[in-house]
């Protein structure tokens, strides 16, 4: 039996984010509460499986939609709604890409 580092714990109020960061370092860690009952805090474990869990899902999906909604605003800032070049398109593009068709 060997004793566990300080690193390979983590505080059960930790960020979503950190935790996964802190997982990218070690195969698992434990979790610490002081709810737990249990004399050395641990209350349960995490490990890289735990990766593709709906609470992980959902800050991934959170992020791309982030992504998504900051490179439209860029997107609609930048000229190319009157550049020659896309005239092609019409009006109808532009008025896609601002969200009011």
């Amino acid at each position: 039996m060997h004793r566990l580092r300080t690193r390979q714990t983590i505080d059960a109020r930790r960020p979503l984010r950190e935790t996964l960061s802190r997982l990218t370092n070690d195969a698992f860690l434990l979790v610490r509460s002081p709810e737990s009952g249990y004399p050395d805090g641990i209350s349960g474990i995490i490990n890289h499986a735990d990766v593709d869990k709906l609470p992980v899902r959902l800050l991934l999906f959170a992020q791309i939609t982030e992504i998504e909604s900051r490179l439209r605003e860029m997107v609609l800032d930048l000229p190319w709604q009157t550049d020659p070049n896309f005239r092609q398109y019409g009006a109808a593009s532009v008025e896609y890409a601002q969200g009011t068709s």
